[in-house]
């Protein structure tokens, strides 16, 4: 759920955990692993441990925010987490724009073209939650139709009240004099 187009503290949680799955199955496939010549082997590992640097980072952001959260009453999919959700997404793919050389996926595909042979079978999927923009558009509708009807109830016509609003407005900007 995003709140106003920024994800929220729960959808945080959700990809911080699935990203973890992720990284630890590409360790385990790459342990297991020996089919990469001995440069090949090298370069993916400095740009594994690149990866490691920059997600670990990004996710200690994320561990900050989930401790701030955890001490507000607010639920967790109504806590807006923009800056961290977009450091853990460029921690995993650096250009948003284009795969880079380094980035998650980039080591994944190098692995697997290799024959090594990463499973994400069991990779954990987002929670089911409720959209707070959604809900605010819905209970203002519901306002607003409360408010018409309670209108049509007191007012069957509302053009003298229209007519009368206009003229006191001309009065006070002065548009009305008389000479």
């Amino acid at each position: 759920m995003t709140i106003l187009g920024q994800e929220s503290i729960a959808e945080l949680k959700d990809l911080v955990t699935a990203k973890d799955y992720t990284l630890a199955q590409l360790r385990i496939a790459r342990e297991a692993f020996n089919g990469f010549s001995p440069a090949d082997a090298k370069d993916w590992d400095d740009d594994f441990t690149a990866l490691k640097r920059r997600y670990t980072a990004a996710r200690t952001l994320a561990l900050m925010a989930f401790g701030k959260a955890s001490v507000t009453p607010i639920p967790d999919e109504k806590i807006p987490a923009p800056i961290e959700w977009d450091a853990v997404i460029k921690a995993i793919r650096q250009d948003k724009d284009h795969q880079t050389k380094g980035d998650l996926q980039d080591l994944s595909d190098r692995l697997s073209a290799a024959g090594g042979k990463p499973d994400y079978s069991n990779t954990p999927q987002p929670r089911k939650q409720t959209d707070a923009d959604l809900e605010v558009f819905k209970q203002t509708d519901t306002v607003i139709k409360r408010g018409e009807k309670l209108a049509g109830e007191t007012a069957k016509d509302a053009t003298p009240w229209i007519i009368g609003a206009v003229v006191v407005v001309l009065g006070f900007l002065g548009l009305t004099r008389r000479y």
